[in-house]
């Protein structure tokens, strides 16, 4: 806080100072000025790109059977042994491998389908919830 003998020095006026002390206005009180029309917006896009990771997840998942059982076997193992599951080091352990995809190509694993694979993970084996923390993400919001 600004002391009022500094005011000469600083040459800032008393008002704008006493503005500034209140507190944010209530534009400035949320993220860059947001609205609720522009909250609303951003809810609707983080919908649709939550379904869209959930999606991209299951086709992945459809397309590259064999690094999916992998990452699903390892995941089931290090939650059996009371371990913390990390399905973004399962992935890392899928690539190294090298698994074929469906068309025989390469399997690539994007980053993003980290959250959405943990989740099926946890849709399919309740077991590991407990070994397989979760922070929020898009895909919780993908709608119905």
């Amino acid at each position: 806080m600004v002391q009022p003998d500094t005011w000469e020095k600083k040459g800032a006026a008393p008002d704008a100072l006493a503005s500034a002390q209140d507190g944010p206005t209530p534009s400035e009180g949320r993220c860059h000025g947001t609205t609720p029309q522009t909250d609303g917006r951003r809810n609707r896009l983080r919908q649709r790109r939550g379904a869209e990771l959930v999606a991209e997840a299951a086709a992945w998942e459809r397309d590259n059977p064999d690094a999916f059982r992998f990452i699903e076997s390892r995941a089931l193992i290090e939650a059996g042994a009371g371990r913390r599951v990390s399905v973004q080091a399962l992935i890392c352990e899928a690539r190294a491998i090298d698994f074929p995809d469906a068309a025989g190509g390469r399997t690539r694993i994007n980053n993003n389908l980290a959250a959405p694979l943990g989740r099926l993970l946890r849709d399919r084996h309740p077991e590991i919830a407990p070994h397989l923390p979760l922070r929020v993400s898009m895909a919780d919001e993908a709608e119905g």
